[in-house]
């Protein structure tokens, strides 16, 4: 499998300026970018090595070896759920290994639900990697400082600016970034969001009550972004549903 030209460029500049520098997780061909807050905080050192101090190495030597998800797939399942490899992490977990509020298992039904697959049974595993590219606004899961972690951010939104590898998404999810680094006003989002991805707010949706986000689109249409509540706990598969709705529509173009 080949990486876009613009991944490849991205993996070498990481590895050239700050080996340390997070880059994310999943299918980096995928059609969808999400962009969560930041990772998981974490007082595991091997997790944190193997899901962080790691990646740019990861991606390197997957982008070396052509390494593709049906690559990945063909390991053994009982040894992949300890082999960690950023393109399909914890291959081989299943979604009753996650509490039902957990952002993998919302990360699942909407990727479901974008490509018309049954919902997953608890004994299914995990697949929503392959259809989603996943990146954080904020690389440091152990730094709870508000003032800092608002810093990360603004080095994080300067990454992602100056990349071409982010400009080609059609559809660009952000996650839970609704009241940091991406403030509103009156209700509605800032043109933050607009000065980054190059689109135009079109428009607030509340499926659920509580539950809004925020569309933003391309001048030619072709190109959708969309500020989403934290994709975890209480969100409503309703509320999933209507976001898979707008984001089919834009995939498909």
């Amino acid at each position: 499998m080949r990486y876009r030209k613009s991944f490849n460029e991205y993996v070498k500049y990481v590895e050239k300026f700050d080996s340390s520098e997070y880059i994310g997780t999943g299918n980096p061909n995928a059609k969808i970018l999400i962009i969560n807050k930041e990772l998981a905080p974490c007082d595991d050192a091997d997790q944190l090595t193997r899901e962080l101090k790691n990646n740019n190495s990861d991606w390197k030597e997957n982008s070396n070896k052509s390494l593709g998800y049906e690559d990945v797939c063909t390991y053994d399942a009982e040894d992949s759920i300890n082999t960690y490899n950023p393109l399909y992490p914890y291959n081989g977990k299943i979604l009753k290994s996650e509490r039902s509020g957990h952002t993998w298992r919302k990360l699942q039904i909407l990727s479901d639900m974008i490509h018309n697959k049954n919902a997953k049974r608890a004994d299914d595993k995990f697949d929503f990697h392959n259809n989603f590219f996943l990146t954080e606004m904020s690389s440091s899961p152990a730094n709870r400082d508000a003032k800092s972690d608002k810093r990360c951010i603004t080095a994080r939104k300067e990454m992602i600016l100056d990349f071409d590898f982010f400009d080609e998404f059609k559809v660009i999810i952000i996650a839970g970034l609704g009241c940091i680094g991406l403030e509103k006003k009156n209700g509605e989002p800032t043109s933050e969001i607009e000065d980054i991805f190059d689109v135009t707010y079109r428009g607030m949706e509340e499926p659920v009550k509580d539950q809004r986000y925020w569309i933003h689109t391309s001048q030619d249409n072709r190109r959708l972004v969309i500020q989403a509540r934290q994709l975890k706990g209480k969100i409503a598969d309703e509320y999933l549903s209507e976001i898979a709705k707008i984001a089919k529509q834009y995939i498909s173009k």
